[in-house]
């Protein structure tokens, strides 16, 4: 039986919506980036890269790589505090692919989308698939935005006010997502009126929206920690992404912008960050003396580890693809969405 046309133009309005935003985030980025071009003295852009010290550029990749790991264990422990099991290996292979997926993709997010269906396909709920991958995403940017919020008294003296002001800003927005996250009376209400997660996963969400709420504090506090050394490996990688390029400032900065980066990154206003990125690199390490090239040479190279790190996710996908080897349930799924 063929779609009436009432429901063929219902089915067409997302698939408009969908292209019209792309259209503007592409408009955005090119504005963006036509706005750093004019204003960043390219030369020395490419000076600053042709320059590089290959030492410090290396050892950013590898702790990087060690990120990966170190995230994979807190979505885990995430995981783990829902009743389900996980290997490590196996959620180290999706993020590398959730990070291809990333830099590939305008939305930003597409990696947070395949990591959720692809624990679906494992045999996990839907609703615990999507709260655990949220409250991940939530739980790593809080937990920087704490060690920014930590590291201003100790350098007060060297951070703009306006910085200070923003960590402070973001830190209350993203603490309040997050316990609104996993507040059960609101996980409850938001996932009965959220028509478009349940028109996304369709029925696999069953009566999973309680499990937003349903954390053992135990798996809160390890993932919390893992976030700890996850950001601490971050900000120690962009020291390093700024001494390949020439940048000598105190440590201190990186504690305070990077988070603020991070936040900027997350707004879904460009496509894979372009713009924003380069943008938000020159205008606060700017204000600790950093040049203009020196900066946008910093926040390609930052690009360059993601692009990179996405590369060996996407070899990862295509390898398993090929060989048959994609990885499976071994366990039986429990009403409640444990995986036993």
């Amino acid at each position: 039986m063929k779609p009436s046309r009432g429901e063929a133009d219902a089915s067409a309005r997302p698939k408009a919506r969908t292209r019209l935003l792309n259209l503007l985030k592409a408009l955005v980025t090119l504005v963006l980036l036509g706005v750093v071009a004019t204003t960043v003295d390219l030369r020395r852009v490419g000076q600053a890269l042709f320059n590089v010290r290959w030492s410090d550029l290396l050892l950013a990749f590898f702790l990087y790589q060690l990120g990966i790991l170190v995230r994979a264990y807190r979505w885990q422990a995430l995981l783990r505090g829902q009743g389900v099991k996980a290997s490590l290996s196996r959620l180290v292979d999706l993020y590398y692919v959730g990070t291809f997926f990333n830099s590939f993709l305008p939305s930003g997010f597409g990696g947070d989308v395949v990591r959720v269906l692809e624990v679906l396909q494992d045999g996990t709920q839907g609703g615990t698939a999507v709260s655990t991958v949220l409250v991940d995403r939530l739980m790593g940017l809080e937990v920087l935005l704490v060690m920014a919020l930590c590291a201003l008294p100790f350098c007060w003296h060297i951070v703009p006010w306006s910085a200070a002001t923003t960590v402070l800003a973001l830190l209350g927005g993203t603490t309040l997502a997050l316990c609104a996250l996993l507040s059960r009376r609101l996980a409850e209400s938001l996932m009965q009126r959220s028509k478009w997660v349940r028109k996304a996963l369709g029925q696999k969400l069953g009566n999973a929206p309680t499990s937003w709420a349903h954390y053992e504090q135990r798996a809160l506090l390890r993932a919390a920690g893992a976030s700890l050394v996850f950001n601490l490996l971050l900000i120690l990688a962009q020291a390093l992404l700024g001494r390949a390029v020439g940048v000598r400032i105190a440590l201190g900065y990186f504690f305070v912008f990077v988070p603020i980066i991070s936040a900027l990154l997350t707004l879904p206003i460009s496509i894979s960050g372009f713009g924003v990125r380069e943008g938000g690199y020159v205008l606060l390490f700017g204000q600790a003396g950093v040049g203009a090239g020196e900066a946008t040479a910093m926040s390609l190279l930052f690009y360059g580890l993601n692009l990179a790190t996405g590369l060996v996710g996407a070899g990862l996908y295509l390898w398993q693809a090929l060989t048959g080897r994609r990885p499976r349930p071994h366990s039986r799924q429990s009403p409640h969405g444990m995986v036993k």
